[in-house]
């Protein structure tokens, strides 16, 4: 995987060697075990994050680290990227694998981001089962450097507190909410909208509804497709680059995106109430053109 410069200083400074293990699509336990040597101290492991390797590919299982830690002594470390609270799996959504479900697993160290899956402000969170190292972190001379603010503190917890006492946070957190949307659900918000236009832009926009995909976000479940239903939007008087130029320009921008010189528009990451506001962007740019 790639270093950023940020973490290769860290590293440089800590005196830390990062050694890659295995191959690109191709890693086993036995890779993890030759490459231990007496100056070992930790045994990473990290998400992918923004791609994904399919076909022929074999890594181990994080037990498997585990077990070969704890036989030699080292430290476990994952880095779980998105860190998701929900299960999504059940609901056919990838196969991304919860916090929980992996300390059950018994790893040393924990990390992930306080936003994607979690849903909350950008942050970098670490748990782990084993006091000791919590402490070890907090007397890091480096923690003063890198702690959040009261601001990110105050919005983490306010995340947090729906995770622990919300009867269902699928409908408190609104990209969790978006991402369990049905087709049925899209179809519904794509005729609204449909309908909104066509009443407000007369007969200067054609306006479709086709069926496509809503992505989770290359940063958290690369590849994930989620049925949807999309709006098409094209102008009879200029290019759908313009129109798009047009949307982004207007307050508030209108953020669409173009594919096959139509404007597309995904109504699960639309709001209900926010359906008149592409109605009177459109309006103006059809009263204006």
């Amino acid at each position: 995987m790639e270093v950023r410069l940020d973490y290769q200083i860290f590293l440089k400074k800590s005196g830390a060697k990062l050694i890659e293990v295995g191959t690109t699509n191709r890693t086993y336990i036995d890779d993890f075990r030759r490459a231990i040597t007496p100056d070992t101290r930790m045994l990473f492991l990290s998400h992918q994050s923004n791609f994904k390797i399919v076909g022929y590919t074999a890594e181990p299982k994080i037990e498997e680290i585990v077990l070969l830690g704890k036989a030699k002594g080292i430290i476990t470390m994952m880095d779980l990227g998105s860190g998701l609270f929900v299960d999504l799996k059940s609901k056919g959504l990838g196969e991304e694998q919860t916090v929980e479900d992996i300390l059950k697993k018994k790893i040393d160290i924990v990390s992930f981001s306080g936003d994607k899956l979690l849903g909350g402000p950008q942050a970098g969170i670490i748990l782990s089962n084993r006091k000791e190292f919590i402490i070890m972190m907090r007397n890091n001379p480096l923690l003063r450097a890198l702690r959040i603010d009261k601001f990110t503190v105050s919005a983490l917890e306010a995340i947090l507190r729906i995770y622990l006492y919300s009867g269902n946070p699928i409908e408190e957190l609104p990209h969790l909410h978006m991402a369990f949307l049905t087709e049925k659900d899209m179809k519904n918000k794509a005729q609204t909208i449909k309908r909104g236009i066509i009443k407000n832009c007369g007969k200067k926009i054609e306006v479709g509804i086709t069926k496509g995909f809503s992505q989770m976000g290359g940063g958290s479940m690369p590849g994930e497709m989620i049925p949807t239903y999309l709006v098409t939007i094209t102008h009879k008087k200029f290019s759908a680059d313009k129109l798009l130029s047009l949307l982004r320009e207007n307050t508030p921008p209108i953020i669409a995106r173009k594919e096959k010189d139509e404007i597309i528009i995904d109504p699960r990451t639309v709001f209900t109430e926010e359906f008149p506001e592409i109605e009177k962007a459109l309006k103006r740019i059809c009263d204006k053109f």
